[in-house]
């Protein structure tokens, strides 16, 4: 978890809380210090606050939906109004925290993060493995998708097509593609 916040002070207490409650958590003190670390392709959330010099929380909440980073948004502020918490919320921010804010509404909204992070992430790699294969073995995914069979391959149990998410899919997928079906 990421922590990005210049006031000192509130970016080492939410990094002891969060690491007091098992998380790794790291602090920096603005948008470009954390652009600049290794955190955007590693951190599965980023808790921003919303005012900072140079760049705003919302700006980096932009930068990093431009980059299609699979990292959640927690906002955190003192300066919050209705009108901005919709807009972070809608740019994708799974919560909008007003300081000082409780530490289990701070943890739930860090769990609900990873979570939706780490879905972010299977959707991501769904998306490259699906689209990498061939047009044969699309039409051999259509009934997994849709139709009422079974299949069963020895060594995997039993796969059924009962119409299903998209990690339900991309295993088939990649069962039948083991298996060279056409």
């Amino acid at each position: 978890v990421a922590i990005v916040d210049d006031d000192p002070s509130v970016r080492e207490a939410t990094a002891n809380l969060l690491k007091a409650n098992g998380f790794k958590a790291e602090g920096f003190a603005s948008a470009s210090e954390f652009l600049n670390s290794s955190q955007p392709d590693a951190a599965g959330c980023v808790i921003l606050d919303l005012r900072m010099p140079v760049m705003s929380g919302l700006e980096l909440q932009r930068h990093l939906a431009a980059e299609h980073t699979t990292i959640s948004v927690v906002f955190i502020t003192a300066h919050g109004n209705p009108e901005i918490q919709k807009e972070a919320i809608k740019a994708g921010a799974i919560d909008f925290l007003p300081k000082p804010f409780s530490e289990e509404a701070l943890l739930r909204a860090t769990r609900n993060a990873l979570e939706k992070s780490e879905n972010n992430v299977k959707a991501k790699l769904a998306e490259h493995f699906l689209a990498g294969l061939r047009n044969r073995d699309w039409n051999s995914l259509r009934p997994l998708m849709t139709a009422d069979v079974i299949w069963s391959f020895p060594g995997h149990g039993v796969i059924s097509g009962e119409a299903c998410g998209v990690e339900a899919v991309v295993r088939r997928a990649q069962t039948i593609v083991s298996f060279g079906i056409n």
